[in-house]
């Protein structure tokens, strides 16, 4: 076409031929079920992927299995195929169509790639083996059983060696579903685990009864939906946040991004949320689930929404210092000593060594000064930060006030100087003695975080002394932890540089 003609003309420049090509390419189109790779709700001949043992054992094992609740009888589904798991998630908690079709062919693959990898004799009735579902259910739960350790929280299950084969692919099928409709609180991945452990709960309670029912948690005026009920409200508070934030000018303090909402749920704080959701005119709402006020808007909500997690990026040039302490720490330490050891000509005497211990002040001081950005940084989230975080930084900061003070009071009572080196030696000897023991410690410490197999010892420690040593030489997070390298690894790069000077001679 050359110009724009309206639809009815345009109708009547299509051939009666090419109409009849249409409607017929129509009706055969209604009858095709759109799918992945693995045609599972319609019968093919032509795709080779379905006639797979291994493809075959992973479809029977999401089959309606004894004591699932009975799904009501005017629930539809294709007429090629019975009812499954997913039909019976797809019922009781609302997901999507689209959804449970993806993740239909999702569980599939990974139970036949699962199953096909134990080389299994293929069999006429092939049936999933246990071994290829725990190591799914292993595989696909790992951050959640990790988030429940974490937390001291026991999970769905009390004993995993109860727990049958049929229900591990019931909650594997569950956690997918979950991802594959939670749209950007994919982002969230410890959110996830907070909905996937009230919403098993909630199966379980459900499979307890002899009939199907939906869930409290995804209930709506309409009917039931998990994404309008359980995505959407955290989906509308993070979109308030993001457009809160002035395209990247406002201050850090001023609005929450994805690590603070995810953190959110780094502490057993999260369960204050409760579940359902509360609605948004509900009176037990909380702070969580509060939105911003729009840029333009005068009214204050101070005390009334969520602030910052446990870290506010401030735009300082103190960062340079904050961010690298302990590299300024060392760098100004070593010029601070081998100026000493210049100024003595090289000569390393006892006038020399006195003279290098005063290394014990500058330390000191500068991690008072460490201590003291740690407070400043973290402006604009004391009210929302863990109190143990809080009190740890502020613990830090008075035990290296006094440490700077004790030492600054030893080193002028002792009358040393960076010349003469000579003084009251009473007051000399207890600074050598503070300074060795602080040292010694620090050193003896330092030396077993070091040895993986001490780090991993530690973790498990419930004495409390150790567990106060640990936390005040570092903020325990959900994030990290656990990565060090195994301990053959560590003595293999420790005799690294030995064996190589060895060599050397």
């Amino acid at each position: 076409m050359i110009k724009e003609v309206s639809p009815e003309d345009a109708e009547r420049l299509i051939p009666e031929e090419l109409k009849l090509v249409m409607e017929s390419d129509a009706a055969m189109t209604e009858d095709l079920i759109a799918y992945n790779i693995i045609p599972i709700d319609t019968p093919t001949i032509a795709n080779a992927i379905v006639s797979l043992t291994e493809v075959r054992a992973a479809v029977s094992a999401l089959k309606y299995f004894r004591g699932l609740p009975k799904l009501p009888g005017d629930f539809q589904v294709p007429a090629t195929r019975n009812p499954d798991m997913l039909d019976f998630l797809h019922y009781i908690f609302g997901f999507q169509k689209d959804n449970i079709s993806n993740q239909r062919e999702h569980v599939v693959h990974l139970l036949a790639n699962e199953q096909s990898r134990l080389r299994i004799p293929e069999e006429v009735d092939p049936k999933l083996d246990e071994a290829a579902v725990q190591k799914v259910f292993l595989k696909s739960l790992e951050n959640y059983v990790k988030w429940c350790n974490y937390l001291d929280l026991q999970p769905v299950w009390s004993n995993l060696d109860s727990v049958s084969k049929e229900k591990k692919v019931l909650y594997i099928s569950l956690y997918f579903l979950i991802w594959g409709e939670a749209a950007n609180a994919r982002f969230l991945p410890e959110c996830l685990c907070y909905i996937f452990h009230h919403m098993a709960r909630e199966l379980d309670e459900i499979l307890r009864q002899q009939n199907a029912k939906p869930a409290d948690s995804c209930k709506t005026e309409t009917g039931v939906s998990f994404l309008e009920r359980v995505i959407s409200p955290l989906y509308d508070v993070v979109a308030a946040e993001a457009a809160n934030n002035n395209n990247g000018r406002a201050p850090h303090s001023a609005w929450r991004n994805y690590d603070d909402f995810n953190e959110y749920f780094w502490s057993l704080h999260c369960f204050e949320l409760g579940w359902p959701w509360p609605l948004p005119e509900s009176s037990n709402r909380t702070t969580f689930f509060s939105k911003p006020p729009k840029p333009k808007s005068k009214k204050s909500t101070r005390g009334k929404r969520q602030g910052k997690t446990s870290f506010v990026e401030h735009r300082t040039f103190l960062h340079l210092y904050h961010s690298f302490h302990r590299l300024w720490i060392f760098l100004i330490m070593m010029f601070q000593g081998l100026t000493i050891i210049a100024f003595n000509h090289q000569d390393i005497n006892a006038k020399c060594i006195k003279q290098v211990l005063s290394l014990g002040p500058t330390f000191v001081i500068m991690k008072f000064f460490q201590s003291l950005l740690d407070i400043l940084m973290v402006y604009g989230a004391y009210t929302t930060t863990r109190w143990i975080a809080v009190s740890r930084i502020f613990l830090r900061f008075l035990w290296f006030m006094a440490a700077s003070v004790d030492i600054l009071l030893l080193i002028s009572r002792s009358g040393f100087s960076m010349r003469s080196a000579q003084g009251d030696a009473a007051s000399y000897k207890i600074y050598i003695f503070v300074i060795g023991i602080y040292a010694g410690l620090q050193f003896f410490l330092s030396f077993l975080m070091r040895i993986p197999f001490c780090h991993r010892l530690t973790d498990h420690c419930d004495w409390s002394f150790i567990r106060l040593v640990k936390w005040m030489r570092q903020e325990r997070y959900y994030v990290g932890q656990g990565m060090y390298e195994r301990t053959t690894d560590f003595i293999k790069y420790a005799l690294n540089l030995p064996i190589l000077v060895l060599s050397l001679r």
